[in-house]
């Protein structure tokens, strides 16, 4: 290895996490409640609101599409399904909000190629190529494989961190590319693997080339905030995908138990042993059939009992709509176009959160 080759090895920039910067406040002439947080997904598909629920198997089923659906919003069916439930499912969905909504679900690169058409008769709009790692042959290939099938499908695929990951599912034809790597709240795949990238610098990076090329882009992994899901939809982002806050959820399908006297709901990675016995080993490229041999990416807990899903997109619209005042933006495209950022020390982070209180009462 030459001596140039070893100082490239380390990139010149520092990877900032959304924690490490804040939003500097702008000139406002309007009231939050003003606000649109509408996000147009192509000619025939809009969303009142910027959320995807996360494609996992203790977050998407039917109840969290249906709800998710009524407010504007995309429920993301998880691949651990068997097809035909997936065909019932879409169907009668389909014949309460009708046409035009998207209607989305995960599958992997292994899923047959039957069964993609299957689901694309049936009324399916939208396919999210569920991977860890988007930057990879056999994501292009399937991404190429299923174009071929249903020329004008909405694809969704990823994960990337990294516009060169970026440029190649686009130049594969995806009209979504979804960004993150190790920064879910159950996900262990920078403790495992060491790989990753801090979620802002990724998706600024990412967002812009996206832009570029007319293609959206999906913030997954990670937030488990309002003010996170304002940092990524003001770095450049389109939507953004949401794991913790919907679990937890009446419409979630994790099982509920009460421990220690508190009521919780099962919450686990679709890299945990348990999730990837269900179906979704080969979102971690896991192709031997053994789950000895499988390194798990994920852990299986619980969360706090939310209750109904809509009090949570209540409080995250609420939320999204003031934040958007104190920047001075009146919809996403403005946002894109007037939030700068600061970078914050840790004692400034620190200050952000409550402090200086005994009790917490109400928040």
């Amino acid at each position: 290895m030459s001596a140039e080759q070893e100082n490239n090895k380390l990139l010149p920039s520092l990877s900032l996490g959304l924690e490490d910067v804040l939003i500097v406040p702008g000139y406002s002439d309007f009231l939050p409640y003003e606000v649109s947080l509408e996000v147009k997904l192509n000619n025939e598909m809009k969303v009142s609101l910027p959320f995807l629920s996360a494609a996992m198997d203790t977050v998407t089923e039917i109840d969290m599409a249906r709800a998710l659906l009524s407010v504007g919003a995309i429920g993301v069916l998880h691949r651990n399904l068997n097809i035909s439930t997936v065909v019932e499912w879409i169907t009668q969905l389909k014949s309460e909000f009708g046409e035009n909504k998207p209607y989305a679900v995960a599958v992997g690169v292994s899923t047959p190629e039957e069964d993609i058409r299957s689901l694309v008769n049936c009324g399916v709009n939208m396919i999210l190529i569920d991977s860890a790692h988007g930057h990879s042959k056999n994501i292009g290939e399937k991404i190429k494989e299923i174009r071929e099938i249903a020329p004008d499908l909405f694809i969704i695929a990823g994960n990337v961190v990294s516009a060169e990951g970026a440029e190649y599912l686009i130049s594969c034809g995806v009209q979504a590319v979804k960004v993150g790597l190790g920064s879910g709240s159950i996900c262990t795949t920078r403790l495992i693997t060491g790989v990753g990238s801090g979620e802002f610098s990724s998706l600024i990076e990412v967002s812009r080339v996206c832009k570029a090329a007319g293609v959206l882009t999906i913030a997954d992994g990670g937030l488990t905030s309002p003010d996170e899901i304002v940092k990524a939809l003001a770095a450049g982002v389109d939507l953004v995908m949401l794991g913790y806050l919907f679990a937890g959820t009446d419409e979630a399908p994790g099982e509920k138990k009460i421990i220690d006297g508190k009521e919780l709901k099962l919450y686990r990675g679709m890299g945990s042993l348990g999730a990837m016995k269900a179906g979704s080993a080969d979102r971690y490229s896991k192709h031997s059939t053994d789950p000895k041999n499988w390194v798990s990416e994920g852990v299986e807990s619980y969360v706090r009992y939310k209750g109904s899903v809509d009090s949570v997109l209540s409080y995250l619209k609420a939320s999204l709509q003031t934040a958007f005042g104190y920047i001075g933006a009146k919809n996403i495209n403005e946002l894109h176009q007037k939030a700068k950022f600061v970078r914050v020390t840790k004692s400034v982070s620190k200050k952000s959160q409550v402090h200086a209180v005994e009790t917490i009462l109400n928040f």
